[in-house]
Order: structure tokens, then sequence, then C-alpha cells
């Protein structure tokens, strides 16, 4: 088997990083209007057709969960956990949520979650906060939420901890 290195020497490989480094951006940005449109669009119409159409279009190397922490905190957008549908239709209106187009605006979707240095192993800062927004979607939908009472409330103080440590690192 023969394997062809397209880019040999310096110059060459620093050019295609360029390259890359440049489209990328781009591709950055057209994601960001093409969502922020879709936010728009999903105030006006109340559906979201469109936002799962971007979710399955970004490539493999794409940052997907930040664009769909994103779309949940500017959108009408939730979560689908429907098991028969949540493969094909990730994401879900959510008629109490609010439109931000604003804050949208004003935040890049790359930006809503960022990805870890590649020295962090754990973020458990992270982990405890996407737990709790699990936890309080689970309530808001009514759902048993099984466990002890106890361990409950030291979950919420911890969760408060947590959520206040990340407001001061703004």
């Amino acid at each position: 088997m023969t394997i062809e290195i397209k880019f040999k020497g310096t110059e060459a490989i620093n050019k295609e990083v360029g390259c890359i480094k440049t489209n990328g951006a781009r591709l950055d940005k057209r994601i960001q209007e093409a969502a922020l449109s879709i936010v728009a669009h999903i105030d006006e119409h109340r559906e979201v057709t469109l936002a799962n159409k971007l979710y399955h279009a970004l490539p493999n190397g794409a940052r997907k969960n930040a664009l769909v922490e994103w779309f949940l905190k500017y959108g009408m957008i939730t979560i689908n956990t429907d098991k028969a549908t949540k493969k094909e239709f990730p994401l879900a209106f959510d008629k109490s949520a609010k439109t931000n187009l604003e804050g949208a605006s004003a935040e890049f979707w790359y930006e809503c979650k960022k990805e870890a240095a590649p020295d962090v192993a754990f973020d458990l800062n992270n982990r405890i906060a996407a737990l709790a927004k699990q936890l309080l979607n689970a309530q808001n939908k009514g759902l048993v939420i099984e466990g002890d009472e106890d361990t409950l409330k030291a979950f919420q103080v911890l969760a408060a901890k947590v959520g206040n440590v990340r407001k001061g690192d703004k």
C-alpha cells in the first residue's frame, strides 16, 4: 500500500494550514449567519426543521455540541428525547423558550461551548452544569426524579456553587 503525502516541506504545509484557517473562519461565519436566520425563522414559524438540517449539515470535524448549546441558549429549541426520532431530529421546538436575536448575534455559536484544552481530561464544573441543566429540563417536563431528597438538595447546592464560579470566570 502506497500512502500519498500531499504536502512536502514547511512552505507547502504552512500554505495549506493557512488555507484551512481562512476557510474555517469563512465556514464559522456562514454557520453563524445561517443559525441566526434559523432562530428568527423558528420564532416566526414555530418549527425547527432547518435547525435539524444545519445540525446534520455540519462537517464531521465541526463542534455540533457548541451549535446545539447556542440554539438552546438563544432560540425556541430543546433537545429531542424521543428515542424513535431523536437521531434524525435531534432538536425540537420549545414553545416555553424565548427567542433572543440580540444575544444570538452578539455571541458566535462556536464560543457557546468551549472545547477543553488538550491537557484537560475532565472538566468537573462543565459536567455538573450540564447535569444541572438536564435535571432542570426533566423537572420542567414533569418527569419523576429518582433518588433521595437529601442527594437532590446537595446536588442543587453544588450546582448553584458551580454556576456562581462559572459566572465569576467570565
